[in-house]
């Protein structure tokens, strides 16, 4: 995985982690040696700054896709809803 583009402060993206966060668009495609590829999207358009993976695999048989995911950071949903995660002492 690796980060690209630009922010609109001018500053180089550089956080992997952040983002590989949101929503990516892949295509892949095979005919004996296939490949995948997959860059950070926002409502099915690249972003100019986040991620990008590129693969190679072998297979046998053909095929080609397209795939959309949606990837969240567990502890900043926990940061966002700390109601469900209230620490304390039990009533007992």
């Amino acid at each position: 995985m690796n980060a690209y583009g630009t922010k609109s402060n001018r500053q180089k993206y550089t956080d992997v982690f952040a983002g590989a966060e949101g929503e990516s668009t892949v295509y892949s495609g095979s005919a004996v040696v296939g490949g995948e590829y997959s860059k950070s999207s926002s409502g099915g358009k690249y972003s100019p700054y986040g991620t990008e993976t590129t693969s190679i695999n072998l297979e046998v048989g053909f095929g080609v896709g397209r795939s959309k995911t949606q990837t969240v950071s567990i502890s900043n949903w926990i940061k966002a809803h700390p109601q469900y995660f209230k620490v304390g002492h039990s009533s007992n």
